[in-house]
């Protein structure tokens, strides 16, 4: 049973952190885009 709910507790920590993740590599990619442009 502890095992089901320190997976439910992986699993949300995960769908927190992801998106963070994501709008961090959007704003490098932005970088990397200005400084192709310019």
């Amino acid at each position: 049973m502890p095992i089901l709910t320190s997976y439910f507790g992986f699993l949300l920590a995960a769908s927190t952190i992801t998106p963070a993740i994501f709008d961090w590599f959007e704003q490098v990619f932005d970088l990397f885009e200005i400084n192709e442009i310019q």
